[in-house]
């Protein structure tokens, strides 16, 4: 895709501070390493000690380092520089294996290469910040990075390469004759990569990709600002907000044949205002349900209705058709929405099992007891047990809420509609996992129903106050046929069109809520 503009350079540094301090000194040629006016700011050897592995290991164990430290020859007992040779820093002997230490063998400099590991960007740091005019480091280091970009520094050059200079070279052969090396590292000219499916499937974006460049300058100056890695999404706002007439060159012109457009979910016609029309029906139901609970709790006539159960069917009915509008209002939440879609699923078909159970428990005058550890239990239906009973079925039920949604989760996409349209959509990744997962939900649920079911039937020919058997099954009815839908429609997602999928979902969730409320 071409150039990325800025180019990739290794060297070794010193601090500019120093140069600045002493301007009738040159420091940025490799000639001034054998000047001891020079050397005399570097550490001697020996004063930094080389990082050690967890083992206990020097770093360095290559066969050309002493100790953890490469001493070239000149360095060493009656070398020619011995006792007066100087420390350069260096991070790991795997970067750039061998090239500063050739260097310094055939150049016959006076240096030894210290490797610091994790201790590198500290000592460093410690020293640019420093700023003593008696005393500096010399580092390798590359750039662009935020050492380089955050701290004014000066490269020593070494002689330009020719061609052919680096084609000789090995690494396997260094430190030693049998190779040599005494030429400036090459610069890396960095390009842009991307699949070439980019060009075939975007041309506008492969277009805007291979016109964007950042000068060398422009990359220094937002290294410059790096503090944290808090703080990157910033700099590179701060720089696009002050650099318009750089990015725009980089936009190609709109394609004339090509014009794409959000579409919404659930757009404001007359299906979603009959959509929010029924949502606001189940609302008024909700809100009168549960004052006239409220009001006439003690009243003998809705105390053996078991009000509790009814106000846990009543705010599962709230959470599930909530959740389902939700994913319109907000179509980024529609992985989240299901799971509370779940949960008010869960505590409507409870509430109805339970009052069926509490029913048919009473009217079939049954004395359900066990021994138990040697003690005698029996099974009651007062508020207390029903609550208890309630709650362990409620984890039951979302312990398989949570295995379904690990099994086969949602994830948010953007779904072409056509070549000019695309919208947001929420599908599920096909997998045999995913359909087990769905499946097994679809098991779990028509078991909580059937159990409701069954009993309602059971208790068909008992009278009651409110002949209960009908309401109960009719609740029962909706709310499984409309998850069981669901599930369906899930796993059918994306053969499906967006729109009817969601349509289809809202319908289905605020009907089932609206006749499970009205029992």
């Amino acid at each position: 895709m071409g150039l990325l503009g800025y180019a990739g350079r290794i060297a070794i540094y010193f601090p500019r501070f120093i140069i600045d301090a002493h301007p009738d000194k040159i420091f940025t040629s490799w000639r001034s390493l054998l000047q001891p006016d020079v050397l005399q700011y570097l550490p001697a050897q020996g004063t930094t000690p080389t990082e050690r592995l967890a083992s206990g290991e020097f770093m360095c164990t290559k066969r050309y380092c002493t100790n953890g430290i490469y001493v070239p020859p000149q360095c060493m007992p009656n070398g020619a520089w011995f006792g007066r040779c100087r420390e350069m820093w260096h991070v790991t002997p795997d970067y750039s294996i061998g090239v500063n230490e050739q260097r310094i063998f055939d150049l016959g400099l006076p240096l030894v290469v210290v490797y610091l590991g994790n201790r590198f960007l500290p000592l460093v740091e410690q020293c640019l910040q420093r700023q003593d005019p008696t005393r500096t480091c010399l580092f390798f280091y590359w750039t662009p990075e935020t050492l380089i970009g955050m701290y004014p520094v000066e490269r020593v050059n070494f002689d330009p390469p020719r061609p052919g200079s680096w084609a000789s070279w090995n690494n396997a052969l260094a430190v030693g004759p049998d190779v040599k090396l005494t030429v400036d590292w090459d610069t890396d000219l960095l390009h842009k990569i991307a699949h070439k499916s980019v060009r075939e499937t975007v041309p506008p974006a492969w277009s805007m990709f291979r016109s964007v460049i950042f000068s060398d300058a422009d990359i220094l100056q937002m290294l410059a600002s790096v503090t944290s890695t808090d703080n990157l999404d910033m700099i590179a706002c701060d720089w696009v907000k002050k650099n318009e007439a750089v990015w725009k060159t980089w936009i190609p012109p709109a394609p004339t044949d090509l014009v794409s457009r959000y579409t919404p979910l659930l757009p404001p016609n007359q299906v979603s205002i009959g959509l929010h029309a029924l949502y606001g029906i189940l609302l008024v139901q909700l809100a009168i349900t549960s004052i006239a609970l409220y009001l006439f709790r003690r009243d003998a006539k809705v105390r053996i209705q078991s009000p509790i159960l009814l106000s846990a069917a009543l705010a599962g009915a709230f959470i599930q058709s909530t959740a389902v509008m939700l994913k319109q209002w907000a179509p980024s939440n529609c992985s989240v929405a299901p799971h509370f879609i779940a949960i008010g699923w869960c505590l409507v078909q409870v509430a109805i099992l339970l009052k069926v159970w509490r029913t048919y428990y009473i009217f079939f005058n049954l004395r359900i007891s066990t021994v138990i550890y040697g003690r005698l239990f029996t099974l009651k239906v007062t508020t207390k047990h029903l609550l208890a009973t309630g709650a362990v079925l409620l984890v039951a039920v979302l312990g398989n809420v949570i295995i379904k949604f690990l099994m086969a989760p949602l994830t948010p996409e953007m779904r072409a509609l056509s070549a000019t349209q695309f919208t947001n959509a929420c599908t599920m990744r096909i997998t045999p996992l995913g359909i087990f997962g769905e499946w097994s939900w679809v098991m779990f649920q028509l078991h909580i129903a059937g159990g409701a079911l069954w009993m309602s039937h059971k208790t068909k020919g008992v009278v009651s106050l409110y002949n209960e058997h009908g309401p109960v099954t009719y609740a029962t009815l909706c709310q499984s046929a409309v998850m069981v839908a669901l599930n369906m429609l899930t796993v059918l997602g994306e053969a499906v069109d967006p729109h009817v999928l969601v349509i289809v979902t809202t319908l289905l969730i605020l009907l089932g809520s609206i006749g499970a409320v009205a029992v």
